[in-house]
């Protein structure tokens, strides 16, 4: 048990281990000029108010012609509680984000656990569930679609140095966890149409 402890901490706490380190200075390593502009140009669209705001907008018009409410309820809480979890969970566990030097972008706060990785993982599970419990077409390419999304928000992450690999994978976790846990939610506590097609 205490072992067991001791490996836990050691990934998630606020000092760094071996892999984290070994993996930044890989990725350092080998960055390439074109990939740099693309990892930071995909920060930057992603982080853009009309971006976000068209978001917004495709994801309420959807629901409104698809009638979805109570997926708008369940992915919109999943989305605040995995950033409000995140931001907690940093401030608890205090670990530094990567040196400033070797970063292509400057963030500032803790690391641990990426909140970008928390609330796509959140957003992407909770969608996922309900547009199969709503019995949406495609639910397979949708699936595909999410999953990669939100593993390139993660390596974007890395890659600029504005994480290290456990902050993301930490993230997903968190976040993959929250999602499920609110469709797991609304189906205990609304009156929700069960999946329409199995996974």
């Amino acid at each position: 048990m205490r072992a067991a402890r001791t490996l836990l901490f050691s990934w998630v706490g606020p000092t760094l281990n071996s892999p984290d380190l070994a993996i930044a200075d890989w990725v350092t390593a080998h960055r390439l000029g074109w990939m740099n502009w693309l990892a930071s140009s995909a920060l930057k669209v992603g982080t853009n108010v009309l971006v976000l705001g068209f978001v917004v907008v495709a994801a309420f018009a959807f629901v409104v012609f698809r009638r979805l409410w109570f997926g708008a309820l369940i992915v919109g809480t999943g989305i605040v509680l995995a950033f409000g979890v995140s931001g907690l969970l940093k401030q608890l566990i205090g670990r530094p984000r990567p040196p400033a030097g070797s970063a292509l972008v400057h963030v500032s706060g803790y690391s641990m656990p990426s909140t970008d990785g928390a609330v796509t993982a959140a957003a992407a599970l909770a969608l996922f569930l309900v547009a199969r419990r709503a019995g949406c077409r495609g639910i397979r390419l949708l699936g595909v679609v999410l999953t990669v999304g939100v593993g390139l928000v993660g390596v974007c992450m890395i890659y600029l140095s504005a994480h290290w690999t456990t902050d993301v994978l930490a993230g997903w976790v968190l976040g993959a966890a929250v999602g499920g846990g609110c469709d797991a939610a609304a189906a205990k506590l609304l009156p929700l149409p069960r999946p329409a097609s199995p996974l």
